[in-house]
């Protein structure tokens, strides 16, 4: 059983036009709604590959909670949540089908005046539930938890390194995919196992100059993850994806598609990276590095060909 969390859900509309012209009147020619948010599209995308595997723990606006759990339930995924006052949020994806480019709009929302620390502790319960019981009592334990997106404001400055520790202190493997001071929040508590980033991300987070020379960023990649010990995975569009375990360097090239719709091209590659990683692990836990890479770039080619965001079909 793989843990997916997300403090981000969403609800994401997404719209497709020949072509999206600004200051023009547009009309779509087709619509979509899904249960969104970047765990909760990994989660998708690792029941396409195992069905059942997967368990989201996300918070939910109780105005529209009904809704998301709809959504989710249409993609048979299993979710636990904690409520929250307020709406879950909408998030806008425009698809242009002569450019094939994806636009992406995402409304900031205020901080919400509710009771912070129950709510936190409440996640913070069922998290720990799902560490020790997998699904429920007679589930598979959790093998690895993916911990993806943005903090959003209402939640306390050091809520994702709390859960990141929680997670490390189990014995779990832990996929952490954000960046900035929740990260350097979390490194000084616990290490994730995994850390995937992407290229901008990795130099803002660590006081790198953006962008640097491709002899220097594997150079820097790989001192990181040596000092850290772990690994460490970065994305860079469309250019090869680069990563570094213990120091050791592995690089693998992004497929040429096509793209419908690229969001969540970078959920859907945790999600073949540590569905592969996990399968493939020796008996110390590290799993073929080669692989995790090949079929998570396998699982992100496949979501850019399609306009649904967290699909390989």
């Amino acid at each position: 059983m793989i843990l997916t969390v997300c403090l981000s859900s969403t609800l994401q509309k997404t719209v497709t036009f020949d072509k999206v012209a600004l200051t023009h009147v547009n009309r779509s020619t087709s619509y979509r709604l899904d249960a969104s948010g970047k765990a909760v599209n990994t989660a998708r995308v690792l029941d396409m590959l195992e069905p059942g595997v997967s368990l989201s723990l996300c918070p939910l606006g109780e105005e529209n909670a009904d809704l998301f759990l709809k959504l989710a339930e249409q993609d048979k995924l299993a979710v636990k949540t904690v409520m929250v006052p307020g709406f879950t949020r909408e998030c806008l994806t425009l698809l242009d089908s002569t450019s094939h480019e994806t636009t992406e709009i995402v409304v900031g929302e205020p901080a919400l005046d509710f009771d912070r620390e129950k709510a936190e502790n409440e996640f913070m319960d069922l998290l720990n539930d799902a560490l020790k019981n997998g699904k429920d009592s007679s589930g598979k334990p959790c093998q690895a938890v993916v911990l993806a997106g943005s903090r959003p404001a209402m939640w306390s400055e050091d809520f994702q390194a709390r859960i990141s520790k929680a997670v490390v202190d189990a014995g779990v493997i832990l996929l952490a995919d954000f960046c900035g001071k929740d990260l350097l929040r979390t490194l000084e508590i616990c290490t994730p196992q995994i850390i995937k980033i992407n290229e901008e991300e990795f130099c803002s987070t660590f006081g790198y100059e953006f962008p640097l020379p491709k002899g220097r960023l594997t150079e820097l990649i790989c001192k990181k993850s040596e000092e850290l010990k772990n690994v460490i995975v970065e994305t860079r569009g469309t250019e090869e994806t680069y990563a570094a375990r213990n120091g050791e360097f592995y690089s693998h090239p992004v497929e040429k598609v096509i793209p419908v719709n690229t969001t969540a091209c970078g959920d859907t590659f945790n999600a073949g990276f540590i569905f592969k990683y996990l399968e493939t692990a020796d008996s110390s836990g590290n799993g073929d590095m080669a692989c995790a890479l090949s079929k998570g770039t396998w699982c992100a080619a496949r979501n850019a060909e399609s306009e649904v965001p967290g699909t390989i079909r």
